[in-house]
């Protein structure tokens, strides 16, 4: 196992401070680096301490109006979901996957050569705490049978991912709750830069990164979270977004190989993710689980998925993504990775 180095740099501000009467205040700024793709991460205590200003309280009133105006149109939800557009028949027979709640149909507007949503329940909206594991794993298994059909079909089709946003914030379409599936013969910016990286520190150390990252994680204790299964899931160091739980499987890079008790406790995993989220008070969330056919040769990448929280919906929403992540490619941190770690704990008890 080779060692990794969880970079860090720190800086102090000082201001007067019209909120305290112009006192004297000096306010501790935190740098972090991503120790495989070296991204940044920004981190003010001040920021964290008063967190309600940053995402505001959830309209939870507001989201129920919303859902009750928009249900009566929804062709997501279960007696409309026979419009949504299907697969030809010889790809998919009856041109729809259907596993519990869970309907899988084409995206009208593809991303992807391969691209598919998926509902998650019956119910037009839930808030984060109702995503309960029966329904992500519906979902999941619709997702994974998809993916292995595209790969038995199409030798060419190589990478895959499966994608949540859930609300407007996270840039959700529709309210209803879904997921999508994306399949494609070239990897998306990050995902490339994941595999890449991951060749590189194989090639380099002579064992693969998230094997060893999980190692350094469990001694130390600080951002790991808890394993299910060949899941293992903590806090990320230099996050690449607010919030960001990860989950990493042990086993395999590739979702359509994945057995069906690895599908059980990544719903398991999922749920606890998104039952801390509700805890901490979000609503809008995003994910993303990255995969690739299984290669040749042994190539250092295990599939894993980043979960992510965005603004809070309300009649006053700002967006959260601003020139910080879009012109520096940095992001701020909203709440410390060991603080975040810890509210997650017990929701995998």
């Amino acid at each position: 196992m080779a060692e990794i180095t969880f970079e860090r740099r720190y800086d102090t501000v000082e201001i007067l401070n019209p909120l305290k009467g112009f006192a004297h205040e000096r306010q501790q700024l935190e740098i972090r680096w991503d120790p495989l793709l070296h991204h940044s991460s920004l981190y003010n205590s001040g920021i964290e301490a008063g967190i309600k200003s940053f995402i505001g309280e959830a309209d939870r009133a507001m989201l129920e109006r919303l859902a009750a105006e928009s249900a009566g149109r929804c062709f997501f939800c279960p007696e409309r979901i026979e419009s949504t557009s299907r697969f030809p028949e010889e790809f998919i027979a009856g041109g729809r996957l259907k596993t519990g709640e869970s309907t899988l149909f084409p995206n009208i507007f593809a991303l992807a050569p391969y691209h598919a949503v998926m509902t998650v329940s019956h119910a037009h909206w839930l808030p984060p705490g109702g995503f309960t594991t029966r329904l992500i794993r519906d979902a999941l298994e619709n997702a994974w049978k998809y993916i292995a059909i595209v790969f038995e079909t199409n030798a060419e089709a190589t990478y895959a991912s499966l994608n949540a946003n859930y609300l407007f914030p996270a840039g959700a379409s529709v309210l209803h709750p879904h997921f999508q599936v994306l399949v494609s013969h070239v990897p998306y910016s990050y995902q490339e830069r994941l595999l890449d990286a991951c060749k590189c520190y194989l090639k380099e150390k002579g064992s693969a990164y998230h094997e060893d990252l999980l190692a350094i994680e469990r001694r130390t204790g600080e951002r790991y979270i808890a394993q299910n299964g060949n899941w293992h899931w903590l806090a990320s160091y230099a996050p690449l977004a607010a919030n960001e739980i990860v989950g990493i499987h042990t086993g395999n890079g590739d979702f359509s190989r994945l057995t069906k008790d690895d599908l059980d406790n990544l719903a398991q995993g999922l749920a606890s993710v998104l039952r801390t989220y509700s805890h901490l008070g979000y609503y809008a969330f995003n994910f993303s689980l990255y995969s690739r056919r299984t290669p040749a040769n042994r190539d250092g990448f295990h599939s894993l998925i980043r979960c992510l929280t965005r603004q809070n919906p309300s009649p006053n929403y700002r967006t959260d993504d601003y020139f910080l992540q879009k012109g520096l490619e940095s992001e701020l941190i909203l709440t410390r990775p060991e603080n975040l770690a810890q509210a997650a704990q017990p929701f995998w008890s």
